[in-house]
């Protein structure tokens, strides 16, 4: 089932969504000092949430704030937290380890079992997720049920004894594993619920006082940069003011990179429906209701990040090679000006040099550059997600070098907006069975080969032909350069005009349009792109057919999978971004 939704008139903003996630002892005494105890801590999150989104945020999100906690409602701990999060108004997400049938039989008595049901109930059908744990390894499954919790959490309230765990999946690992994810962890001591700590990351977790939460939740959910950088508060601003532009204007870059390959096309003057973008990278291989649950959670924030990517690529690339060819005109005109005592030629090369100046002046005012970079973060970010989402993953966190950390897309708008889209969207609600996982892994494949892999590939043919071609023209351009110094040094005597005229020409201005290409092959980098592509092409394949190969699958191998293709193109993303970070819009000097 296509999401028919019509886009609105500006990007799409989310309500503030903090996602709590419960880990703890199953023979937990339930009290009223316990519940106590979790109550105090919910209602300092929702308090902070409430106060976060009508103070800092407000101009960022829309509506209330969504609160929601994920717990598997295991016996003891997970179902104390889930009642009180009932009362005080969270939804219910419930990732389980096994179908409910199957999980319903760890529950041995009619009373558990009735609570358990109730919980769930409360849930609704689009808030459990049925995982494909195995009965005989239950200790196996009950590990990936709190790794799938944590994934789906933003922080985590465990009830535990302080002791290590004594099995596979125990509390004390689920809380390693949180630690090693960056999330906080609040320590509600088992035997002595008045005790509420919060536990530091580290090798060796130190416990803290309660007081200092709120400032981890703003380390997560506010803005810490916008008040220190007013450029990424600008940048925010900007995107959620922006809209669908009617014209192309940046068509220039893509009609001359045609002309070269060979294929001139001329560009597209009229934008296309933003929707379109969005059919492109799906394909009719999971059910409906996924695929509904990926439309709604995603596609219009994919689709306006995409699209306005490509218009600022358009207009910041066909700038920097309109003002290097301009740059060139002028040295043309001015020769003639000179030459032939011509005005009309100073005229034009006064309008060229206004130009040149109001050109660069707009495109860094208007921040062309910035847009692009920044929205494609964004768009690759969401891309990504719509096939995680469907395995109930999310992106690793970029890796970033330490001599790359300025402009680090992990401390952008655009990753703290991506981040609040995934909380927004939730868990996908489904069943982990071996039908399902097999259409998750053919979507796999198909994103990793057919769409991933040839677009590398075509990618790195025409970027390798291009420069080619290129190249041969600027190295002809100065070859040509160097044989008209000769013919001027061999008849240095001739006084004829026309002779003049023409070996100037070629020794003065034939060179400055050599220079604007090398300048423009500088620019786009495209002998890189052809490298960067073939590899990638291989390696895309390389985890296709891995996938295609493997007779068994499950959730954790296809989780995996995904990991694997999103480092791979995420390493891709990154180098792009600190190849072309700092080539903006610049005068032709």
């Amino acid at each position: 089932m296509a999401h028919k939704e019509a886009l609105g008139p500006h990007p799409p903003k989310v309500p503030l969504s903090i996602r709590v996630g419960v880990t703890g002892h199953r023979d937990v005494k339930d009290g009223e000092l316990l519940r106590g105890a979790v109550r105090r801590v919910l209602t300092e999150i929702s308090q902070f949430a409430h106060t976060l989104a009508s103070g800092e945020l407000k101009d960022y999100t829309e509506g209330t704030p969504v609160l929601s906690l994920v717990s598997p409602l295991a016996e003891g701990a997970d179902r104390i937290v889930a009642d009180v999060a009932r009362e005080l108004g969270f939804d219910l997400r419930c990732p389980l380890p096994f179908t409910i049938d199957e999980y319903s039989e760890d529950f041995e008595t009619p009373e558990s079992k009735a609570q358990f049901f109730n919980l769930l109930e409360s849930a609704g059908s689009k808030g459990v997720l049925q995982l494909d744990g195995d009965p005989r390894q239950r200790q196996k499954a009950y590990k990936a049920v709190g790794h799938t919790m944590l994934v789906q959490s933003d922080v985590v309230i465990a009830i535990w004894d302080g002791k290590p765990e004594k099995g596979e999946g125990g509390t004390a690992e689920i809380i390693r594993a949180a630690h090693s994810l960056a999330l906080p962890v609040v320590w509600i001591h088992a035997r002595q619920p008045d005790r509420i700590e919060l536990l530091d990351q580290g090798d060796s977790p130190q416990s803290t006082d309660l007081g200092q939460l709120e400032d981890r939740l703003e380390a997560i959910f506010g803005l810490p940069k916008i008040s220190s950088q007013p450029k990424e508060a600008a940048a925010l601003r900007y995107f959620f003011r922006e809209t669908r532009p009617k014209l192309s204007l940046g068509g220039f870059y893509e009609f001359l990179y045609s002309l070269v390959r060979g294929k001139p096309r001329w560009p597209k003057i009229v934008v296309e429906d933003f929707q379109k973008a969005t059919k492109k990278e799906w394909s009719n291989r999971i059910p409906e209701e996924v695929q509904e649950f990926v439309a709604q959670g995603f596609r219009a924030h994919f689709s306006w990040a995409d699209n306005l990517a490509g218009y600022y690529a358009g207009l910041s690339r066909s700038s920097v090679i309109a003002n290097y060819l301009m740059g060139a005109a002028v040295v043309l005109t001015a020769f003639v000006s000179i030459q032939r005592s011509n005005l009309a030629s100073t005229y034009i090369e006064l309008a060229l040099l206004t130009a040149i100046l109001l050109l660069t002046w707009w495109g860094r005012h208007r921040r062309w550059h910035e847009r692009w970079m920044d929205y494609r973060t964004l768009a690759e970010s969401l891309r990504l997600m719509q096939f995680a989402a469907p395995l109930a993953q999310v992106p690793p966190s970029f890796r970033v070098p330490v001599h790359m950390e300025r402009g680090d897309p992990r401390t952008s708008w655009a990753n703290w907006h991506f981040r609040a889209v995934v909380r927004y969207a939730g868990m996908v609600p489904t069943i982990f069975g071996g039908g399902y996982l097999a259409s998750c892994r053919d979507l796999l494949v198909w994103f990793a080969q057919d769409s991933q892999a040839t677009y590398h590939k075509n990618t790195a043919e025409r970027a390798h032909r291009v420069h080619s071609r290129m190249h041969r023209l600027g190295f002809g351009l100065f070859a040509l350069a160097a044989a008209g110094c000769i013919v001027h040094l061999i008849g240095h005597e001739v006084k004829h005009p026309a002779f003049s005229f023409t070996v100037g020409f070629i020794v003065v201005v034939i060179p400055a349009f050599g220079a604007a290409i090398a300048a423009i092959l500088h620019h786009a980098e495209l002998e890189r792109v052809s490298f960067r592509s073939h590899a990638l092409e291989a390696r895309l394949r390389k985890v296709a057919a891995d996938l295609k190969a493997r007779t068994e699958i499950d959730s954790l191998f296809l989780g995996a999978q995904f990991h694997r293709i999103a480092e791979i193109m995420q390493a891709e993303f990154v180098d792009w971004r600190y190849v072309f970070l700092d080539k903006d819009l610049v005068l032709p000097s």
